[in-house]
């Protein structure tokens, strides 16, 4: 029996190597399909006691995509506005007058200005030719999202069932999963509320305006991967540097401070200690999952460390035996 193990093993690797190729383009796409479908499920169970699993899926979609739309709606308009003032405020900037007395700073940082506009452009062009990639994954955002939500715990039941490796390390890493998946919704969550709450906070206290619109924006943007409450705190710190530059310094501090222990400290260690797993192994595999694998290693990242781990535990208790 162990040569046919043996023989099982190695095919079900390069099969799934061979369908992570193929999928790779629409990685990201699938990953938040699936963590989307995790937080609707439980909504979908109750629907289904009204309707057919299909309709209560098509439903789900339907609202989660018109949910997303807006939402990225809402935020380009938001980017492009603060872009726009900044960029305003810049070409303004008397650099000269600025740094009187000191030429060579003046002809610095209106150098480096003017570069970094240039390639900011340059990226809104090259993101342009990208819109039909993003509209295909889009597509296949939606389309997954539709069948995880209703065949997603088939398939994960028969995948668990299926997997060909040792029946202790399989419950081990599937334990692993559902802890951290669990995890994973929860910390995200609340984090980005305690983001919310403390960009309200901030905002109220240096006497910005919208403090509730801001603390909204700012816990958003916490939960969203490889974006982060600092590119609200940024924008609005810089406009303020020219005009008070006593509140553009400590909205800057204020944000770089909270948001970074918030989402890279106090994040991996309640996700860690809810899931049962290390925080540095979140913490890696977080920064390494968004390294290797973009957006969407955020999520995947600490997943693939997790199984990693388990495998190492495995077999090390095997040796000891």
């Amino acid at each position: 029996m162990a040569e046919p193990m043996k023989y099982e093993t190695i095919f079900f690797i390069i099969g799934i190597a061979a369908g992570s190729i193929l999928i790779l383009p629409f990685f990201s796409a699938l990953v938040f399909a699936a963590v989307f479908a995790f937080m609707l499920y439980w909504i979908h169970k109750r629907l289904t006691k009204y309707m057919s699993e299909t309709m209560s899926a098509a439903l789900l979609t339907f609202l989660a995509m018109a949910v997303v739309v807006i939402f990225l709606g809402f935020g380009a308009k938001l980017i492009l506005d603060e872009l726009a003032t900044v960029y305003s405020y810049f070409i303004r900037l008397d650099f000269e007058t600025l740094f009187a007395g000191r030429e060579d700073l003046a002809v610095s940082f209106e150098a480096l200005s003017g570069y970094a506009f240039t390639q900011l452009i340059s990226y809104s062009s090259s993101f342009v030719s990208k819109l039909p990639g993003i509209a295909l994954s889009f597509a296949v955002f939606v389309f997954s999202l539709f069948f995880f939500i209703r065949d997603g715990e088939k398939t994960f039941i028969w995948v668990e069932r299926n997997l060909p490796i040792a029946e202790a390390t399989k419950k081990g890493i599937f334990k692993d999963i559902r802890n951290y998946a669990n995890a994973f919704i929860n910390v995200w969550l609340v984090i980005g509320a305690v983001q919310a709450l403390m960009a309200t906070i901030g905002f109220y206290l240096f006497g910005l305006p919208y403090p509730i619109v801001a603390g909204i924006i700012v816990g958003l943007l916490s939960i969203l991967p490889s974006v982060g409450p600092f590119a609200l705190y940024l924008p609005v710190g810089v406009y303020y540097l020219n005009t008070d530059p006593v509140i553009g310094a400590g909205i800057l501090i204020y944000g770089g401070i909270v948001g970074s222990v918030l989402d890279y400290v106090i994040r991996p260690y309640l996700a860690g200690k809810w899931s049962n797993a290390h925080p540095l192994v979140i913490l890696l595999g977080v920064f390494g999952g968004l390294v290797f694998l973009g957006p969407a290693g955020f999520i995947i990242g600490p997943i693939i460390l997790l199984i990693a781990t388990t495998f190492l535990t495995e077999i090390g208790l095997r040796k000891a035996v």
